[in-house]
């Protein structure tokens, strides 16, 4: 019979999820490491030993603890779920968040029913937030992390309930300055690892580099259209642009030009002035609640990217939409936003703390 419980950690072979592993055995867990295999050897352009890198810090780390460490290769479906989106996004003018498709799908949802089969009762990842079970309700919720300058909610919000009942986030309790503290006070072997902030399958951040070497599509030149309608010049293929961006665009006007808009259906990028990139309001797709409903109060904050502040809005459901997870929504921020980007998520927290993740969804347009 188990006498405590196993917790299996998802291994990057990075600090975060070392740390993790440490801290769970130190709690006297028993504790296996997983390790996915998710970028394709062809991907980035790289040979097999960098891609193997991961997997060998991890064992490595796994070692040095002395647990045992698994490895699962996910590569294929990581490849149609979060590649090929990516990828397509892109071509249809919008800039997408993998980690946002990666999590429920190939994270919290391959990866655990492989650790669940494997008999461990719940996975550890090292993510700066917080799985709380709520007393009154029963149901689990997603907090932010201690650390608000690291919280990583944000890529979190697709979750759903049963996900959350075998889920842990022991980094959410803690400082990033404390973790390295710990790492160095154990002696990790990764301590001095540099901490990626690369979208792991473009270890180079080369993102039109990547799009070129795998996209049959071809990439078109097209016209850049000032907002009132003059042509400027031409752009380089819409995948080298983003809502919001001011520098490499290529042209010269009497006033500094930012990207308001693509219009990918005619092969077009719309510009204008800084001012132009404030709105207020942003309307969403594939919406996804926490609990499996939206919240009663309307009243809500939220933010439209990784790095933005939590800020006070208003919510409401698009009339004739179903009030479910894949419902249409709009929110009306108290104060514009700069550059609301098509394909980013934008992810709803309580009011007014801005403390609990409530749900989000795929912004669409502003």
């Amino acid at each position: 019979m188990k006498t405590k419980k196993t917790i299996a950690v998802a291994m990057s072979g990075g600090i975060d999820s070392s740390v993790t592993a440490a801290i769970l055995i130190e709690k006297g867990y028993n504790v296996i490491g997983i390790t996915m295999l998710v970028c394709p050897l062809s991907c980035g352009g790289e040979g097999e030993t960098e891609k193997a890198e991961p997997s060998v810090d991890a064992k490595c780390v796994c070692d040095q603890l002395g647990i045992e460490h698994h490895i699962l290769d996910l590569r294929k479906e990581f490849k149609k779920t979060v590649i090929d989106y990516f990828i397509r996004e892109y071509f249809y003018g919008r800039t997408p968040n993998p980690c946002v498709k990666c999590n429920p799908k190939i994270k919290f949802g391959l990866l655990l029913n492989f650790v669940l089969d494997l008999g461990a009762d719940l996975l550890a990842t090292g993510h700066y937030s917080r799985v709380v079970k709520n007393s009154e309700t029963g149901l689990f919720e997603i907090h932010r992390g201690i650390d608000k300058s690291k919280d990583q909610s944000y890529v979190l919000y697709r979750l759903n309930q049963a996900q959350l009942s075998h889920i842990v986030f022991p980094m959410g309790g803690m400082k990033k300055v404390d973790m390295k503290d710990y790492a160095q006070k154990i002696d990790l072997s990764v301590t001095d690892k540099p901490e990626s902030q690369e979208i792991c399958f473009i270890p180079d951040n080369d993102y039109q580099g990547f799009l070129k070497r795998n996209c049959d599509l071809a990439i078109k030149p097209g016209p850049i259209i000032h907002k009132n309608g003059e042509i400027l010049g031409q752009h380089r293929g819409l995948i080298s642009y983003t809502v919001g961006q001011r520098k490499r665009l290529g042209i010269s006007h009497h006033k500094p030009l930012f990207v308001i808009d693509i219009d990918a259906g005619n092969n077009t990028l719309i510009v204008g002035y800084f001012e132009d990139q404030f709105k207020r309001e942003a309307v969403l797709e594939d919406v996804r609640w926490i609990s499996g409903c939206p919240p009663v109060n309307n009243r809500i904050c939220a933010k439209i990217r990784y790095g933005d502040r939590v800020s006070p809005a208003l919510f409401e459901i698009l009339p004739g939409e179903e009030k479910g997870r894949s419902s249409q929504l709009k929110i009306i921020f108290d104060e514009p936003k700069r550059a609301i980007t098509p394909g980013q998520s934008a992810v709803i927290y309580t009011y007014p703390d801005g403390d609990v993740l409530l749900g989000g969804g795929i912004i669409t347009r502003s």
